[in-house]
């Protein structure tokens, strides 16, 4: 025939395929952006904060802490989190005085 496509997978509501309709859109973005955070929750600043704790003398500052804090995609609203991780006193100074910052 004519059509270049041809599916009896996608589903249809209203005329419409149903993966292309907002509401459905958003809640597949809202459950990657859950599962995103969990795992930054769960994995990503733990590992991160026993790097650090187990490396303090490798964050000589503010600026190089942030900054591998960032590389590793973990955003600044989270310093609180990693500050309660890592067993470093002077490590945790440093966030102390970012928080603030």
């Amino acid at each position: 025939g004519d059509c270049l496509f041809v599916s009896d997978s996608i589903k249809l509501e209203n005329g419409a395929p149903t993966h292309l309709r907002p509401e459905l859109m958003a809640d597949n973005l809202n459950m990657d952006v859950h599962d995103i955070t969990k795992r930054l929750r769960e994995e990503v600043i733990p590992l991160m904060a026993d790097r650090i704790s187990n490396n303090p003398g490798s964050f000589p500052n503010n600026a190089t802490l942030v900054e591998a804090l960032r590389k590793k995609g973990i955003n600044l609203r989270y310093l609180g989190t990693v500050r309660l991780l890592v067993s470093s006193s002077s490590i945790k100074r440093t966030l102390m005085c970012e928080m603030i910052t």
